[in-house]
């Protein structure tokens, strides 16, 4: 278990979750619904059983109870995030950056970025609406 625990310290750092967590952390519970369980890069670093959501004010990204010790939960605001959508061969996806931590980027499935967003109604930079 302690290994565990020094491992999951060690990759939020490594992914830089710790980075966003040091300028974006969320202090009180995110109010709106999210997505639960899903995958997303951050960095070159995979990620999976990661919450995402969005109201009008930003979007939230965190983890069950069990992660929160070394992931504390995100919340950026919309005025902070930059999108950028990515062409695959087979799968499309968005890049998201930040104005407070440009040096970290978090990848999501174009579908699942665009599912979270439906409550938002911002459009995807580069894609001509939503």
């Amino acid at each position: 278990m302690t290994a565990w625990v020094a491992w999951s310290f060690l990759y939020s750092v490594i992914t830089g979750w710790r980075s966003l967590a040091t300028v974006y952390r969320l202090r009180e519970d995110f109010a709106s619904d999210y997505a639960q369980g899903q995958r997303a890069r951050i960095g070159n670093w995979p990620y999976k059983h990661i919450n995402i959501g969005a109201d009008s004010l930003g979007i939230y990204f965190g983890f069950s109870y069990f992660y929160r010790l070394s992931h504390r939960p995100l919340f950026i605001p919309w005025s902070d995030v930059a999108t950028e959508l990515k062409k695959g061969l087979i799968m499309n996806s968005v890049d998201l950056r930040f104005r407070l931590v440009p040096t970290v980027r978090i990848q999501l499935d174009e579908d699942l970025y665009r599912n979270v967003m439906k409550r938002v109604l911002l459009p995807l930079e580069g894609s001509g609406g939503t």
